[in-house]
Formats: C-alpha cells, structure tokens, sequence
C-alpha cells in the first residue's frame, strides 16, 4: 500500500487540534493518548516520559489557557514514511496572578508512525514575552 501523505497530515493536525480541545476542556487523559510512553517535552524544563507529562498536564489544566489559537506551519514526514514534524505558532490567554496575559509563542512536534498512529515522541514550546 502507497503512503497517503494527505490523510497523514490530516491526521497530525487533527490530533493538534484535538489537544486543544482537552487541554481547554482540562481532559488531560485526551491529551496522554497521543504521547509514546518514551516522549521527551520540552518547555520551561525537561520532561521525559509519560508519568511526568501527565503530572506536568494536571498542573496546567488548574488554570487553563483560554482562546488558543494555533497556526500550523507545515507537517514534513521522513523519507521512510516512520517520523513526521510539525511546526507552527500559538497564541493563548492565562491567567497569571488574577490577571489575563496574552501570550504568543512557537511549537514543534515529532511525530513516530507506530502501526499507522502518529504518536509524539519529542515536544519543544517556546513563549515570547
């Protein structure tokens, strides 16, 4: 069977737009099925595995970002089809100390094809000031 690279993409940006939805909606078990149990997250620290995520996760959803809007940049996939990229920008409200704060930032995620679902196996977020 040829891989379909347009249903692959769609797939990856469907699954980014899902994890907006369970981080908004505060469903961290909908944002843990698309991480691969060896996923290493890199944000304002090192997170490596599904264990620590999902702590990371349970504390965030205590004050959830609000009107998150993310733009994809693209989704790449490796010449064998087993990894994919995707890239792009986010913008979100959090409240920070009692006050809402409008942050804008970059992500990129690696994606591994494990039996025909995309999992993630490496996150980087960054946020500008």
């Amino acid at each position: 069977a040829s891989f379909d690279e347009n249903a692959a993409r769609a797939q990856i940006i469907g699954a980014d737009s899902a994890f907006v939805r369970a981080i908004t909606a505060k469903h961290v078990d909908s944002l843990m099925v698309y991480y691969d149990p060896s996923v290493v997250s890199l944000g304002t620290k090192v997170t490596k595995g599904t264990a620590d995520l999902r702590k990371s996760y349970d504390e965030a959803v205590k004050t959830p970002p609000r009107d998150i809007n993310f733009q994809s940049g693209g989704v790449s996939f490796s010449n064998d089809h087993s990894m994919a990229w995707d890239y792009g920008t986010v913008s979100q409200t959090m409240d920070v100390k009692g006050k809402p704060v409008r942050t804008s930032g970059t992500y990129l995620n690696v994606w591994k094809n494990v039996g025909g679902k995309w999992m993630i196996v490496a996150e980087i977020s960054s946020a500008a000031p």
